[in-house]
């Protein structure tokens, strides 16, 4: 075979289409390496998980019916427990009490919601003389935990970033006490978003401390760029109604309570930074609805820094 010479034309031709090959295998692997460690160094944010316990029952001088329940699981959970019991309380010389009691609870726990509520009644007609068990009792606490990435393309990470939170809550509280008898309603709120921590009390009874804990249910906290944070609330409740103390030879007592917040703890969580997000482990979005008439967490945030500028602002003058 006869050999062929390449003109200076055809080697430069050649040498540059080596040239560039060259330069795209180096450009793929660069971006295979770069790829690599990018994977390598990416966060992991962990799954959440939701708990749920309760632990009460409704006593009447004979075995109770008890509503007791511990659950945890990576999955929502919902459920519910009710019943009574009643009995008849023979004495020696003469009357007998009739003593009842009945119990009540269902919860739920969902990411950016949770749901409790309870009631408890007792009764307990006139003795001559002994005791009566007349008690309904209960008390439990739902929870959810959840994980985000904060995630600014625009910003360098462990840059500061503040986002607002609100923790709405709608319910009511009852208690209804006759003579001789006692009870109470106490209601804890607690949350912690990105270590902030906070817990609100409501409580409404005879014989029970005053609420102690008055944390607000909106305002911020501040983080930084590519920081891994907590997001969790929580959910405790506790009612009490005993008629079984004041039972005598003269008096009957009743006694009933209840908390009816079973749907109606939400989070909400917006960025005051712009530029910012959160990417959750569970995927729920946190964000406000922009449609419910309610400012959204950081619009009330701005509105407080707002109001202290403008006293600020007055005092000065």
């Amino acid at each position: 075979m006869r050999s062929q010479k390449l003109g200076p034309f055809t080697r430069v031709t050649v040498a540059r289409q080596i040239r560039a090959f060259g330069m795209i295998v180096r450009g793929l692997l660069i971006g295979l390496v770069v790829a690599a460690a990018n994977l390598a160094s990416a966060t992991v944010i962990p799954a959440g998980s939701f708990g749920l316990v309760w632990n009460g029952a409704a006593l009447s001088n004979v075995t109770p019916y008890a509503c007791v329940t511990s659950q945890t699981s990576p999955n929502p959970i919902s459920d519910s427990c009710s019943g009574s019991v009643s009995s008849p309380l023979s004495l020696p010389n003469g009357p007998y009490a009739t003593t009842s009691a009945s119990v009540s609870v269902s919860g739920h726990a969902d990411f950016g919601t949770l749901g409790l509520g309870m009631s408890v009644a007792a009764d307990s007609s006139t003795v001559l003389t002994g005791t009566a068990v007349a008690v309904g009792r209960e008390q439990g606490s739902v929870i959810f935990t959840d994980y985000a990435l904060v995630v600014a393309p625009s910003l360098a990470p462990g840059t500061p970033v503040t986002f607002g939170f609100s923790v709405p809550l709608d319910g009511q509280s009852s208690i209804s006490l006759g003579p001789g008898a006692r009870g109470y309603t106490g209601l804890t709120v607690g949350y912690d978003f990105g270590n902030t921590t906070g817990c609100w009390d409501l409580f409404s009874a005879d014989y029970v401390s005053v609420p102690t804990c008055f944390s607000p249910l909106s305002g911020t906290f501040q983080t930084t760029v590519g920081a891994l944070v907590i997001l969790q609330a929580s959910l405790f409740e506790s009612v009490l109604a005993d008629a079984g103390f004041g039972a005598t030879q003269t008096a009957s007592a009743s006694a009933s309570a209840s908390l009816d917040f079973s749907h109606t703890l939400n989070v909400f969580i917006d960025p005051i930074t712009p530029g910012v997000t959160l990417m959750t482990g569970s995927g729920h979005d946190y964000a406000a609805p922009a449609d419910n008439g309610v400012p959204e967490p950081a619009t009330l945030a701005l509105l407080g820094l707002g109001l202290a500028g403008l006293r600020f602002s007055r005092r000065k003058r």
